[in-house]
């Protein structure tokens, strides 16, 4: 597959024991409780009836879209922590016989646990998610051959 990202995001790149991950961590303004804006990528040997929910989250929504040529099951949901929601959404898709997952993901803490006078800013959502979109309109598989 390939996928453009903004130059001044840090890549991270991993293996675990049933595939990989690339985990793209993607600027956020500072200030707010926007703690982590990121995209991670997985690609997985699994079958097609379970190549759903790469996050493996509570899903709160599901809906079939398309990107590029290409079908994905969309699945949007949030859990919490301990003053911290984690909202995410993924896509999941077979090709060439491989699972592959894009998750977008941020990490957002609640403003009711800062004491008043060193409470961050609310984050954009609007300004800080308009990224994901654009990362997404890039992503396309390519072939061995190039």
């Amino acid at each position: 597959f390939e996928v453009e990202y903004p130059q001044e995001a840090d890549k991270v790149e991993w293996t675990i024991f049933y595939g990989g991950i690339i985990r793209i961590d993607l600027p956020r303004e500072e200030g707010t409780n926007l703690k982590e804006k990121y995209i991670e990528i997985t690609v997985r040997d699994i079958t097609a009836e379970k190549c759903v929910n790469p996050a493996q989250t509570i899903v709160e929504k599901k809906e079939k879209v398309t990107i590029g040529n290409f079908e994905f099951i969309k699945e949007k949901g949030s859990e919490g922590a301990t003053g911290t929601t984690y909202e995410i959404i993924s896509y999941s898709a077979i090709y060439n016989g491989k699972c592959f997952g894009v998750i977008l993901g941020l990490t957002i803490s609640n403003l009711q646990i800062y004491d008043p006078t060193v409470r961050p800013n609310e984050f954009n959502r609007s300004e800080e998610t308009k990224i994901f979109d654009q990362i997404l309109s890039t992503f396309r598989f390519v072939d061995e051959n190039g």
